[in-house]
């Protein structure tokens, strides 16, 4: 993809950004009115993952309305003598998709098994059905992604 004359990474880093960033912000809309939060979350075989409570705005806004967007990215400053030409080197991923909660305890289970081992690597197996079903108020959210840009700017 090309804007701008700005160029995109190869394809691989679409994923490989999802794959990598700690935290992503994910941006609904219901009614016009926008709303955006950063989360955790876990990229999966085309399907990101977050969790939450299952009550409150973001539930609220998903409910009205399931397309979402997600994006991470990461950036560096790249300082310089004069301030009007300061320089930032990035890196970013958005992904359009359709959200939906994740009913099934087996979806559930597999969805906190997937970020316990992203964010405390070894510890997916604690995440089991009995640990799942003692969450009272937990939503899992699965976003399908339907599409996938990126865009980086390296130091010229």
């Amino acid at each position: 993809m090309r804007k701008n004359g700005k160029n995109a990474p190869p394809l691989n880093v679409s994923t490989d950004l999802l794959e990598t960033a700690e935290t992503g912000h994910l941006a609904m809309c219901r009614e016009g009115e926008p709303y955006m939060v950063p989360l955790s979350f876990v990229y999966h075989e085309g399907r990101i993952f977050f969790h939450g409570s299952a009550s409150g705005k973001k539930m609220d806004f998903i409910n009205a309305n399931p397309r979402i967007c997600f994006v991470v990215d990461e950036s560096e400053l790249v300082p310089g003598p004069d301030p009007c030409k300061l320089h930032f080197n990035f890196r970013s991923t958005l992904a359009n998709g359709t959200a939906r909660v994740v009913d099934d305890i087996e979806g559930q289970v597999e969805a906190l098994r997937l970020l316990a081992e992203k964010y405390s690597p070894g510890s997916g197996h604690l995440m089991d059905r009995q640990r799942a079903e003692s969450y009272d108020n937990l939503a899992i959210i699965e976003m399908t992604v339907n599409e996938i840009t990126s865009r980086e700017e390296p130091v010229e």
